[in-house]
């Protein structure tokens, strides 16, 4: 299963939270068995926006992008038992390819392919991510902390689903 996966699914169904930003994603999934990896901010936003829209929910749940009213920031979901707002933009690889990911807020532009969504993404979270404040606490994003480093762990190496 990738990283990304695991860790919204632990988050939303051991933690019961609602979801990830995609600094929080970028930082964890940056979490190996060798320590921390990193390639450019652009390009591991861009593979992680990638495999999110190749992956198959197999009809199960969509991956949703909205907007958190509890922190005001961008979030990724699985929205279980539901079908995506016809607002929503379907985020795809190829033109015709439907995919199971979705936005859905108005950003007010084209963010239907990987790389536009990237684009978008990246105005309005580099600096986070290049500063390694990956985690959002008391309305500011930070370093991880302590329990944010114990659950990513946990998340990674447990076998929960």
């Amino acid at each position: 299963m990738n990283s990304w996966l695991k860790l919204l699914e632990y988050w939303q169904d051991v933690r019961l939270r609602r979801g990830l930003t995609f600094p929080f994603l970028i930082g964890a999934t940056r979490q190996t068995a060798g320590g921390l990896t990193e390639l450019d901010t652009a390009t591991e936003l861009l593979q992680l926006l990638t495999l999110m829209a190749q992956h198959d929910a197999e009809g199960n749940y969509y991956l949703n992008i909205n907007k958190c009213p509890d922190i005001d920031e961008l979030i990724v979901t699985r929205q279980k038992n539901a079908v995506p707002p016809s607002s929503a933009q379907n985020v795809r690889v190829a033109k015709y390819t439907k995919t199971d990911l979705y936005v859905n807020f108005d950003a007010g532009e084209d963010l239907t392919t990987p790389a536009k969504l990237c684009d978008y993404l990246l105005r309005r979270y580099s600096s986070e991510i290049q500063d390694r404040r990956f985690s959002k606490n008391n309305g500011k994003f930070t370093e991880f902390t302590p329990s944010d480093y114990r659950w990513i762990d946990e998340a990674l190496n447990s076998n929960f689903a």
